[in-house]
Order: structure tokens, then C-alpha cells, then sequence
């Protein structure tokens, strides 16, 4: 019996390309396809069946002999052109992956082993090694790392379900059956067919969340389970419509998938989309069909609120990321489509059999056939000591050592061009942890041009925290302002190639919205501020908004410009009514009148722990719901709050408020949107909020609100060298009783924070911050161990007080990174991403890359680290369109800068045309 011929490492190479490039192939076509379908139950259909093809693309590779294309692109390697072959079984020869927290950081490995395996490259060479290996060919090399790289994924991913896993099922442990309200309200949402469910509820949950084939299980929050009705049925509705059309099970072949397609970047993109459009027919069951939609899009948006929790593999979540958010409201308020909740079985046949010849063609396509030119590029190296291609721009000019002039621009973000006519208004300010100061203003005309000067004397440049702010308006642009940054380090990031922000403002072109505000008689009202946001794109979260307002005249009329052609929304912001808001689609022009309610006043009291009256400090109100005041998709926070100052009874009254929900707690700073108050009030104690409904026509009730016993968090920041030092203030987050709450650490002036924290408070998370120039560890208490930080520490629940915290400030080492090709010119969109080994990728770049860095982009093209910690070794990958992507590892110690200058090969597939 004769045994089959081993596998050669060229063919296992070769195989993973054509593999790879099968399924890019087919998954770029569905998810092409996946746009053009209207209906969420036709995508969901549509992006399994991809998922399958592209999955089974290894096993058509494997039986399929003939017929086959053979595009000539890589040679097969002869027996006797080397002695060194590998010999594996045939099961190596199929990839297999998972995705693991580093999931870009190892496709964009992938990609470089698959570009490497170009033609071109049958030999090895580079500018440090001239010598050939001894032991291994390029190929052996090529799959040895394409069988490593696999098995790591592969075991990534499955110690990720594993965990999910037993993470749920410690969950469902630790959770009590649900009692005979949620049982019967469940048994009324699903008709009586919920039965087989395991339905129960859980401290430990943020939103509800269901997991499970066999036999379902549904996770509620014990906030909600003991909540409002109208929020768990919504509730319940949403993940028995997650059980009724089978998610869990297409989610679980989504997951299997990925162990073999976790290198494709379409992949994460179909399997986002898979998770929406589920959502999207939830949520349409939940909102009955749209009769609801209003209320339910409301309790989407108070979830975004909340700190949620990091999804769970293997589980569905109501909420798990605000990034999707936008589109499940559009989908719920604007969508004129009737959703239906599953597909035809006329569409699953057609998208199987399309599926199936498109998985059939593309997998018969074969690298092979021609012989690899054996002329190699040699492999680009990097000093580490490179010079930068460009010189750092210079200082600005000054008259002296102190004075600073600059001439700054204001452009039309389309067209590039400047802007005349536009106002400009710099602000100086002295803004520390304690106190929040204008130190002067200036007004400017922009000329012809688009251009302006000014200048900071010397007297100012000498105030040690001097903050530049600006305020940018034209009548026919959306206005920007109240955007800043620190003089210090403006003026340290010029001498790095950044120039300061304020010498190019971009405004995007608008188109006003007029409208009339009246009383409750119909009677004009004049000196009514109405406030406006608007951005071009909802979805986009990483593109700004504009914040612009306006007062009525005497007519009762105001005028708002608003970005051309995006989305907005304005408030109406009366003192003696209540105030409103409306939401702005792309319409323009007249909003007609808007005619204003009497709204409804609420007083109350502040009393100290000791029950004594608690005088001179603001009490915020801000509206959360229920009163569909502010009917809009937009990342912003409402205008329909207000504030109030206690007298020396404690006393305090709001100006009225229109109907909803309402959060009521004392602050350090007065929020009214109509008072602008800088300062800060120190508040002799913890307070915790308060809910509140107010309704026209019902009397509400006095509020009384008093301290709560708290603990105290003490804290110490300290340099490297131990020396106690200034630093940022630390943020704390936590839940109590269903409310989150939120508080500030101020550092005096040797770096000494002592906190109030509410006593009992649970899930209590601790984010330390510094600027771009920093870096920070911490010791949870002296002689503990030193921590690098990630986003966040973990205290739990806090019944004591936390003492001896120390803060570790370093200077942060930089690493200015550049990207050229193989002439020294330098790239255009090239990207960066940096990884620690014990990293967790939690940056989001642009283009979605994953980072344990952020990064500044200079003015001359180049990447600046931000925060980056010293004597850690970091990754940096370097990737361009059309150019193999470049790893580099740099470590540097406190302070350091180094200029890196990494260049970068072309991809195989631009070498042969």
C-alpha cells in the first residue's frame, strides 16, 4: 500500500494564500450583497450563508482537483531544488483560528506572512544578513510561523469561550430563580410558550442578556426585575425574541467561524452586522411593531447611560456596544420598512445555491503553475538611530523670550479654502483641579484669507497652567467653540512637530433653521436662549459637532446655524416655562411656532449627614426620560436640565420643567445651560441622587435630600524616584441602589488626594488619568506590587476606607514614527497600532484598528506615542494600502525620544502585474 507523499512547507504556504484570498473574496461579496438588502431577517440569512461558504473553502481546496484555474502566480518547488522539506500531516495544511483581545494586531501578522510568501521571495535576504540559512528555506520558515500563529489563535479564542462560558454558568449560579411578577409578565410576553426557559435574576448583570441552545437561559438585572413593568416587558420581549428566531444558535456558528476566518478583517464586519440586525428585529418585537418605539428607543439610550458590561462570549446582550446604538433608534424611529422576522424560503434557497457556486468558483482558483522569479527585493531594515526625513518646524516667532505671536486660519472644511468675515474669540483662562479663571479675552476678524493674528503677553505666558480656549462663528458656518488645550503643551508638542491646534480651525458650511417661540397664550416671547447641536453624521461618532445658540428677538423669532445636510438637535431654553426640545433631520428653514408649557416647579432641601441645613451649594436636575422631550439619536447630552443655589436653610427651588424623569443631586458645579458658572462649590459631604417624576397637573412632592455616610479614598502621587508631585485629578465610578454615581479626586499641591466615596458603594471603578506627556502605574497600598495601567481599577464594593494608594507619574518616554518606501519617501496613510505583551488592545484607532496606545498625528505626516510607560517593551506595527505591514519593538526608559523610521515593502500582489 503505497502512503501519500508529504506535504511540502511551499504547498502549505501556498494553500493558506489561496485559502485566504477564497474567503476574502467571498466574504467582500456578501457583505456587498448584505448592503443591498433592505430587510435585517434577509442580511441575517445572507451573512450565515457567507460565513459557511468561506469556512468551507479549505475543505473545497482539498478535494477539488480539476478543473481548476491556475493563474501562474508561485512555482512549485522541485524535489531536487533542496534537501529540506517539511513533512506534515495533512491536517496542518487547513488553517485554523480563533480571535483572542489582540485580535488586528495578529491579522495584521497574518498579513505580513501571506505578502511574504510572494513570488519573489524564494530566497531570503536583507541588509544585515547575506549569508543563507542553514537549517530552513524561506517556505519551512513561512509555515512553521503560519502553523504557530494558527495554534495561538486557535487557542486564544477557545480559552475565550471557555471563560465565557464558565462565566455564565458562575452567573446563573449565583443567580436566584425569577419571582412571580417577571414569571408571569414572561409568560404573557412570549403567549405562554416561554416555559422551557430558565428565566432568571442576577446582581451581576447591567442589562439583560440571554445564552444558550439546548435549553435557553435569560439573565435580568435585579434593578430592572424590581423596576418599572414597562422596562421589564420591554425587556423580556426583546430576548424572547432572540430565542423564538434562534440567535443563539447562529451566533454560536458565527463564533465557530471565526476559528478559521479570524484573520479577515470582513469577517468581524459581517459578524457585527449579523449581531445588529439581530437587534434590529428584537427591538421591533420589543416596540411592538413600532407602537412603542418612542419609549423603547428612550430605554436603549438610558442603558448607553450606564457603565455596561464587557460582553461575554457566547451570550446576547441588550445593550453591548453604544457604537450600534444610532443605527437600532434610526431603525426604530425612521426606518419606513415593515420588518418581517425571518426570511422566505424562496431567499434561503436562492442564497444557498449562490453561496455554494460562488464558494465552488472561487475555491477552484489555484496560485500555481509558473516558475517564482528568483530575483529577490532585499528585506528593507531600520537602524534604530534614524535621522527623521523631515526637519522639526520651527518655534514661533517671537519679538522676545516671552511674548508669542501666531497667525492662525480659519478653512471651509469642504472646499479647503479660507474663510472670511469669520469671529474669533481666544480665551485665556487659568484652569487647574481648584479653580477655573478667565484671565483675558481678544476678538478677531478673520481677513480675506481667512486669516488672523494675536498674541499672549508675557504676563501670560508666565502663569504656570495658562489654558488657550477658542470660540469660532460665521454666519454661514456651523460654529465651533469652547475647545482648548494647555500654553505648556502646546508650546512642548511644537518642538516635536505638532503645531498648535488653533492655528487651522476647519467649519464645516451650515443652513439656519428659523423658528418662533410663544408662551402658553400665543404670546411672543422675546430673550429666549435656544441652544443647537448638529453634526453630518449621526453614526459617526469620531467626527465633532457643533454647539451654537441664539436668542429670540422681540418678535419671539431666533435663528440657528446648523451643519448643511446633517442631523441635529435644538432646545428651547425659557426661564419662566418649561423648557423643550425638537430633533432636526436634513430639513431646513422654518420650524414654525413652538409653543411653550407651563411646565412644573420642584422644590426641596439639603441637610448634612447630621441633618443640619446645607447652604450655598448648587443641586442639578437633569431630565433622563419619559416625557419625550428630546427625540433624537445623537451622542449629546440634553439641555433640559437645571440648578439651583440653596439658601441658608438649605432651601431650593427649580424654575419649572416640562414632564419625565428626572435625577436630582447636589454638585460642585451649577449645570443650568441659560447660567454660565464657572466656579466650583465645595460640597461639605456625599450626596446620592435622587429620582424624581414630574407630571403637569400632579403636585410634586418637597425633596428632601441628605448626606449619606461615606469612606474615604486617600491617595498619594509620586514621581518615579518616590518624591510626591503634582498630578490629575482620579475619577470614580459606581452603582448604588440601581443609580450610578460619580465623583472627583483633586490632588493638592504635593499630589495628596483624600475623596469622600458613598459607603457600600458597589462596582466601583477607580480611572486614573495624566496628559499625553505622562505615564502611570500604581501600588494598591504600600509594599504592594507595582501595576501597569490599563483603563481602569477595580475596588468592588467599599465598606472601608482605601488607604495608602500611591499614583506613580513617569515621564513618558516618545516615540515619533515615520513610514517610508524603499527610496525614503515618506507613505501616505499609513497607520500605527502599539501592543504591550500584556496588553489589551482597548484603543480603537481609526479604521477600527486595536491598540494599547493612542497615537497624535503630526503635521509632518508622522505618529507621536501618547502615555507610552518606560522600560516596557512595545510592539509597534506599521501598516500602508498596498505595502506589507512592519513590526518594530522599541524600549525605552523615562523621558526618553526616539526617532523611528520604518520602511516598508511592497505587497506581493503589487509586485506582479
Amino acid at each position: 500500500m503505497l502512503s501519500a507523499p508529504p506535504i511540502s512547507a511551499q504547498q502549505i504556504v501556498v494553500k493558506w494564500m489561496e485559502f485566504a484570498a477564497a474567503g476574502a473574496i467571498l466574504l467582500a461579496l456578501g457583505r456587498l450583497a448584505v448592503r443591498r438588502l433592505r430587510q435585517p431577517a434577509d442580511r441575517i440569512t445572507l451573512i450565515r450563508m457567507t460565513l459557511l461558504t468561506a469556512s468551507l473553502v479549505p475543505l473545497l481546496l482539498a478535494v477539488l482537483n480539476s478543473p481548476a484555474w491556475h493563474l501562474g502566480i508561485v512555482s512549485a518547488h522541485r524535489a531536487s531544488t533542496t534537501d529540506s522539506r517539511v513533512s506534515l500531516s495533512a491536517s496542518v495544511t487547513l488553517p485554523s483560528a480563533s480571535r483572542t483581545a489582540a485580535e488586528d494586531q495578529r491579522v495584521e501578522l497574518s498579513r505580513t506572512v501571506a505578502a511574504s510568501a510572494g513570488p519573489e521571495l524564494g530566497s531570503v535576504s536583507s541588509a544585515h544578513a547575506t549569508a543563507p540559512l542553514s537549517r530552513f528555506d524561506f517556505w519551512e520558515l513561512a509555515a512553521l510561523a503560519l502553523v504557530v500563529i494558527h495554534g495561538l489563535a486557535a487557542t486564544g479564542l477557545l480559552a475565550e469561550w471557555i471563560y465565557g462560558l464558565t462565566c455564565l454558568r458562575g452567573m446563573s449560579a449565583r443567580a436566584r430563580p425569577a419571582g412571580k411578577t417577571v414569571t408571569d409578565l414572561w409568560m404573557l410576553v412570549t403567549k405562554n410558550c416561554g416555559a422551557p426557559v430558565r428565566l432568571l435574576v442576577s446582581r451581576e448583570v447591567s442589562t439583560p442578556l440571554t445564552y444558550g441552545c439546548r435549553r435557553p437561559t435569560v439573565l435580568v438585572p435585579e434593578a430592572i426585575a424590581s423596576g418599572d413593568a414597562a422596562t421589564l416587558r420591554f425587556c423580556l420581549a426583546h430576548e424572547w425574541s432572540h430565542i423564538e428566531n434562534g440567535d443563539s444558535r447562529g451566533w454560536q456558528v458565527a463564533c465557530l467561524c471565526q476559528f478559521l476566518l479570524w484573520f479577515q478583517p470582513l469577517f468581524w464586519k459581517l459578524r457585527r452586522e449579523l449581531r445588529v440586525c439581530q437587534d434590529f428585529l428584537a427591538d421591533n418585537h420589543a416596540a411592538g411593531d413600532g407602537r412603542d418605539a418612542i419609549e423603547y428607543s428612550e430605554l436603549l439610550m438610558a442603558f448607553a447611560r450606564q457603565r455596561l458590561c464587557r460582553p461575554i462570549a457566547g451570550a446576547i446582550p441588550l445593550v453591548d456596544r453604544s457604537s450600534q446604538l444610532s443605527r437600532r433608534i434610526k431603525m426604530l424611529l425612521a426606518s419606513p420598512t415593515a420588518l418581517r422576522p425571518r426570511s422566505p424560503l424562496a431567499f434561503y434557497l436562492a442564497a444557498g445555491v449562490l453561496s455554494l457556486v460562488g464558494a465552488t468558483l472561487v475555491g477552484a482558483v489555484r496560485l500555481d503553475s509558473a516558475r517564482a522569479d528568483d530575483e529577490a527585493q532585499p528585506t528593507a531594515s531600520q537602524d534604530d538611530h534614524a535621522e527623521p526625513s523631515k526637519e522639526q518646524p520651527a518655534a514661533p516667532k517671537t519679538n522676545n523670550a516671552e511674548t508669542l505671536h501666531y497667525t492662525c486660519v480659519v478653512l471651509d472644511k469642504d472646499t479647503g479654502k479660507g474663510i472670511p468675515d469669520a469671529t474669533v474669540v481666544v480665551r485665556r483662562s487659568k484652569l487647574t483641579s481648584e479653580e477655573n479663571t478667565i484671565v483675558a479675552e481678544t476678538r478677531h476678524k478673520t481677513d480675506a484669507e481667512g486669516k488672523y493674528s494675536f498674541e499672549i503677553p508675557p504676563e501670560q505666558v508666565a502663569i504656570p497652567l495658562l489654558y488657550i480656549e477658542l470660540d469660532v462663528d460665521h454666519d454661514n458656518y456651523a460654529a465651533q467653540k469652547g475647545f482648548g488645550y494647555g500654553l505648556t503643551m502646546i508650546r512642548k508638542n511644537e518642538k516635536l512637530g505638532e503645531r498648535p491646534f488653533f492655528e487651522t480651525v476647519e467649519l464645516r458650511p451650515s443652513e439656519p433653521i428659523t423658528g418662533t417661540v410663544v408662551a402658553p397664550d400665543g404670546k411672543p416671547l422675546s430673550g429666549v436662549k435656544v441652544q443647537g447641536y448638529s453634526k453630518a453624521s449621526a453614526s459617526d461618532f469620531r467626527d465633532y459637532g457643533s454647539f451654537t445658540e441664539s436668542i429670540t428677538n422681540d418678535s419671539g423669532k431666533f435663528r440657528l446655524n446648523l451643519v448643511k445636510g446633517g442631523v441635529g438637535v435644538f432646545w428651547v431654553l425659557p426661564t419662566h416655562y418649561a423648557s423643550t426640545s425638537r430633533d432636526v433631520n436634513k430639513e431646513r428653514g422654518d420650524v414654525g411656532e413652538i409653543r411653550l408649557r407651563p411646565g412644573v416647579r420642584v422644590s426641596g432641601r439639603v441637610l448634612s449627614a447630621e441633618g443640619k441645613p446645607v447652604a450655598k451649594i448648587p443641586v442639578n436636575i437633569q431630565y433622563e426620560g419619559g416625557g419625550n422631550e428630546t427625540v433624537n439619536n445623537l451622542p449629546v447630552a440634553t439641555s433640559i436640565r437645571r440648578s439651583a443655589i440653596t439658601d441658608e436653610d438649605g432651601h431650593f427651588a427649580f424654575d419649572p420643567l416640562p414632564n419625565g424623569d428626572y435625577r436630582v443631586i447636589p454638585e460642585e458645579h451649577h449645570y443650568d445651560p441659560i447660567v454660565r458658572d464657572r466656579a466650583r462649590y465645595e460640597i461639605p459631604g456625599v450626596f446620592l441622587p435622587m429620582k424624581v417624576k414630574i407630571q403637569e397637573g400632579v403636585a410634586s412632592a418637597p425633596i428632601e435630600i441628605q448626606a449619606s455616610p461615606h469612606v474615604l479614598l486617600n491617595a498619594q502621587i509620586l514621581d518615579s524616584k518616590g518624591n510626591k508631585t503634582r498630578g490629575h485629578e482620579v475619577h470614580v465610578f459606581g452603582q448604588m441602589d440601581g443609580q450610578y454615581w460619580f465623583g472627583q479626586g483633586r490632588p493638592n499641591q504635593e499630589g495628596t488626594i483624600s475623596m469622600r466615596i458613598p459607603h457600600g458603594l458597589q462596582e466601583v471603578q477607580l480611572n486614573l488619568s495624566t496628559n499625553e506627556h505622562g505615564a502611570l502605574r500604581f501600588r494598591r497600598s504600600k509594599g504592594k506590587e507595582l501595576e501597569n495601567i490599563r483603563s481602569r481599577v477595580e475596588l468592588g464594593t467599599l465598606n472601608d476606607d482605601v488607604d495608602g494608594l500611591e499614583i506613580i507619574r513617569y515621564r513618558a518616554p516618545l516615540v515619533l514614527i515615520n513610514a517610508v518606501d524603499a527610496e525614503g519617501k515618506q507613505l501616505k496613510d499609513f497607520h500605527v497600532t502599539a501592543a504591550y505583551s500584556w496588553g489589551k488592545q482597548e484603543y480603537v484607532l481609526a479604521g477600527e484598528l486595536r491598540s494599547d496606545l493612542s497615537f497624535e498625528h503630526q503635521n509632518d505626516g508622522r505618529y507621536r506615542t501618547s502615555q507610552m510607560l518606560p522600560d516596557e517593551d512595545v510592539k509597534f506595527t506599521v501598516t500602508a494600502p498596498g505595502y506589507e505591514a512592519t513590526n518594530e519593538t522599541v524600549r525605552l526608559p523615562e523621558g526618553e525620544t526616539k526617532d523611528l523610521v520604518v520602511t516598508l515593502k511592497k505587497a506581493a500582489e503589487s509586485k506582479t502585474e
